[in-house]
């Protein structure tokens, strides 16, 4: 007796929905349908607040982690596209965005999922937006009640309350009135004072919804044997996978390379591992030593990462692969790693001022990870107690009394530096204790007012926008007062910086208008403070001298951040090499120690920057308290001309190559936004499109994994989705670009990298580039030359010929220099934009590598 095929189910939620009208009770039930379809069963705090999103009000979600926030938001977002409207979904950093990006996908479909980070936008124009939260906070800025913004998840949103970020998650709420928001934490603590003025700003409700039940209830236990030894017993009694929080990025890799010494994997569980990472690309210095551990069932998670290792680090711990997982808080932030324990390896951490012990708020988000919902039925909190305290326990126990012992024994002390005492008392207060009120952090620069005064309607930006916003913020009346004289003083620096100019209105009405400068770009941005200082030293630096764009490069850097690990291998490296020269030199142990202590990370034009930011001072006395820090990493990298392994190399940065590479993105973007059009040089553009190329070789993981998801790329090609109008319109930067290219490929196989050449190629269907095929090719090349070169000469912009061959099309040519100064040889091949499907991908088909 033969049976029905059962209708498969749609394979998305985009394909449930019917044609024509739909209400929010036939989208509430069609979103339930496919809850129950996938044998989910609501609790009812998520059924609560689904049915106010579909109720058209705000929601407050503040239940435990684990308790189903992220179905809600799906909820919300369903709702938006359902009846035509765009969601946003936020968070404070891009691991979660990209993840809640792909996941998103699945759901609706990859053709109408955007992403931005900064670092990377993916599917420009999509009706479902995946972007961190200083995004949104943009977007509110720049159009206001006009933004096309009809629903957003503002996710983690105790970070409103982050002393450095948290008025990201109040501009929107402030200035999207017409915006209906889902602002989920589970550590919120009384949000009254927030609820009631988005009300009375939105005229909507706003619907508490409020559970302490967590689906897997957690247990608390201290700890007083040693770390290892207690990670050790944890996996033995199958409560794996453990998530080891450290607070350094040392301490998580020290920790991670003692656990090699023990054997947590079964001889299948490793060949699973290996048969899952087979094809990654550990392609960095520290990539080797990523590979080492996740193939032991051991893992890294933190910011010192690239985003390509955590990807997979994440991809490792939800297929049950990970044992363990030695990590810095930002797991805590919704990451989603399936964990069975927390292991707290301390209570207190540095907060970028002093050392202090952890918030109620800080542990619970941490903790909040333990037990996996379908897996566990608790979820274990694990805390340490100090390492001296537990080495005067083993102390204790063997004195036992015995007078002689403790006379020959003795008792260690705490820390002399890093640390506050805890103990159980602590811990018991930390999970037992109620989160923190979240405090306002509103405050004004001049990236805001630069945004404000360029809204498309004029009627609606300007100065006056600015002191409405200060009106609307959640700050005490005192502070307000003190905020709107810094507005005074931003515009009128701004006026003095002739970033803005007097123009007659666009109605035709008497008076004028003030408007960003008609010279600037159209992409110009000021991040922060001192970006006003670098327009200014633009405009007084001499253009036409040989070394402006290094001038420059020196002024970029020192206005941003600065990166410590990176500027302190500088230091130690300098160091190292004075002290072996003064040794030979024969000075003396006190004289060298002298002089040692005076020696430092390179500071190229430090006088010159600091004299000229003293002079912008006392025009503009509002910068108080900000003061720009020379440095030199893109410029010693860029003088180098290295690429990003070999910078890695140079300096041992292995375990930061992710710090790298985001002061190298940041880099990047101020060169290519902060300073004007007109200051840009044709070594300027020179410059940002190396940067852009070493960014991209560094790690272009999320694109990648986008291409493959919507089945682009490769051989095929295929259209790209709205991206840039076209990628030649600045001739000048399109050239750079393709030479930056050019230039990798040529120091790729001036290394003998054949693997990394082909790499760095666009693949042409039936006309593949595989290293075997550059090695043959290359042959004649290398019996009549030993080597080709790769030094500044041989990097000239006057080897290669670009020229345009129709529109989007492009011939070029590049010259291989070998060491008898013939240069005869050549790479020949074409840029074809109507067949490269991702802007952000390579250009550079070859065609011939050839000799005259």
């Amino acid at each position: 007796m033969s049976t029905s095929p059962q209708p498969e189910l749609p394979r998305n939620l985009t394909d449930r929905l019917p044609p024509g009208e739909r209400d929010a009770d036939l989208l509430f039930d069609i979103f339930v349908d496919w809850v129950t379809d996938r044998s989910f069963e609501l609790y009812p705090a998520q059924e609560e607040a689904i049915i106010e999103v579909f109720a058209g009000n705000h929601v407050v979600l503040n239940t435990p982690t684990g308790s189903g926030k992220s179905l809600v938001a799906l909820a919300m977002h369903f709702y938006s596209f359902a009846t035509g409207g765009v969601s946003y979904y936020t968070s404070p950093i891009k691991a979660l965005v990209s993840e809640k990006f792909f996941d998103l996908c699945k759901h609706f479909g990859p053709e109408n999922v955007a992403m931005f980070t900064g670092d990377a936008s993916i599917n420009k124009g999509a009706p479902i937006v995946c972007c961190t939260a200083e995004i949104l906070a943009e977007i509110a800025l720049s159009d206001g009640s006009a933004a096309n913004v009809q629903h957003a998840i503002l996710d983690e949103f105790h970070y409103y309350g982050d002393r450095e970020r948290g008025m990201a998650w109040q501009l929107p709420l402030l200035l999207l009135p017409q915006t209906s928001f889902l602002l989920m934490s589970a550590t919120l603590g009384d949000t009254s004072h927030i609820s009631s003025q988005l009300e009375e700003r939105s005229g909507r409700e706003v619907a508490l919804v409020k559970s302490t039940d967590r689906p897997v209830p957690l247990e608390y236990v201290w700890s007083v044997e040693p770390l290892t030894n207690q990670i050790e017993e944890l996996e033995g009694k199958g409560l794996s996978p453990i998530y080891v929080v450290n607070f350094t990025q040392r301490e998580c890799a020290e920790l991670a390379q003692s656990l090699t010494s023990i054997n947590f994997c079964s001889k299948d569980e490793k060949q699973a591992i290996k048969d899952e990472i087979d094809g990654s690309a550990f392609d960095t210095p520290y990539g080797k030593t990523v590979r080492k551990y996740v193939q032991h069932g051991v893992a890294l998670h933190h910011g010192g990462l690239l985003p390509k290792y955590r990807m997979l680090v994440e991809r490792l711990a939800q297929m049950g692969l990970l044992k363990i997982v030695c990590g810095t808080d930002t797991l805590g932030v919704g990451i989603n790693l399936p964990i069975r324990t927390v292991l707290f390896s301390k209570l207190c951490k540095y907060d970028g001022e002093k050392v202090r012990l952890l918030r109620v708020r800080d542990f619970k988000q941490i903790a909040g990870r333990a037990g996996r919902k379908g897996y566990d039925t608790r979820g274990l909190v694990v805390a340490q107690a100090p390492d001296h305290v537990i080495e005067n326990l083993k102390i204790d126990a063997k004195i036992a009394g015995d007078a002689k012992k403790a006379k020959k024994l003795k008792k260690k002390g705490p820390p002399d530096r890093g640390y506050v005492h805890w103990d159980e008392e602590t811990f018991e207060r930390l999970h037992s204790g109620e989160s923190e009120p979240l405090k306002s952090r509103f405050t004004v620069n001049h990236a805001m007012l630069l945004t404000l005064l360029q809204r498309p309607d004029p009627s609606q930006g300007g100065y006056r926008a600015m002191i409405d916003l200060i009106a609307l913020s959640h700050e005490s009346s005192g502070k307000k007062s003190r905020l709107r004289r810094k507005a005074r003083h931003l515009f009128q620096s701004l006026r003095q910086a002739e970033i803005l100019e007097l123009a007659p209105r666009d109605d035709g009405k008497r008076g004028q208008q003030v408007q960003l400068h008609s010279e600037l770009q159209h992409d110009f941005s000021i991040h922060h403070s001192l970006s006003l200082f670098l327009v200014d030293v633009a405009g007084r630096l001499n253009a036409e001298a040989p070394d402006f764009h290094i001038t420059t490069l020196s002024f970029v850097e020192a206005i941003l951040e600065d990166p410590w690990v990176v500027l302190n291998q500088q230091r130690e490296k300098a160091r190292s090499a004075a002290y072996q020269q003064m040794k030979a030199d024969g000075i003396e142990y006190d004289e060298r120690q002298e002089k040692l202590e005076k020696i430092t990370y390179p500071m190229p034009d430090a006088d010159v920057i600091l004299d000229a930011f003293h002079g912008f001072a006392q025009l503009h006395p509002w910068i108080a308290g900000f003061t720009p820090s020379p440095k030199s990493i893109v410029r010693d990298m860029y003088e180098r001309y290295s690429t990003f392994n070999e910078y890695v190399n140079l300096y041992g940065l292995e375990r930061s190559e992710g710090v790298l590479l985001r002061h190298i993105s940041q880099t990047y973007k101020t060169l290519k936004q902060n300073v004007p059009e007109q200051f840009k040089t044709d070594a300027v553009h020179e410059l940002i499109a190396y940067l852009r190329e070493v960014i991209n070789r560094a790690d272009s993981s999320l694109v990648q994994e986008w291409e493959r998801m919507m089945g682009i790329g490769g051989a095929e090609g295929g259209e790209a989705d709205e991206g840039p109008p076209a990628l030649d319109a600045d001739e000048r930067a399109f050239k750079a670009r393709v030479r930056a290219e050019l230039r990798a490929i040529v120091g790729a196989l001036a290394a003998d990298d054949l693997e990394e050449a082909a790499g760095l190629l666009r693949q042409v269907a039936g006309d593949t580039w595989s290293p075997m095929r550059i090695e043959r090719e290359l042959a004649p090349y290398l019996e009549e030359y030993d080597r080709i070169l790769f030094d500044h000469a041989s990097r000239a912009t006057s080897l290669t010929r670009i020229t345009r061959d129709g529109p989007g099309k492009w011939a070029v040519t590049q010259v291989l220099c070998d060491p008898e100064g013939h240069n005869e040889w050549y790479l020949r091949g074409r840029v074809d934009l109507d067949k490269i499907p991702d802007p952000e991908g390579r250009l550079f088909a070859l065609e011939e590598l050839s000799g005259a």
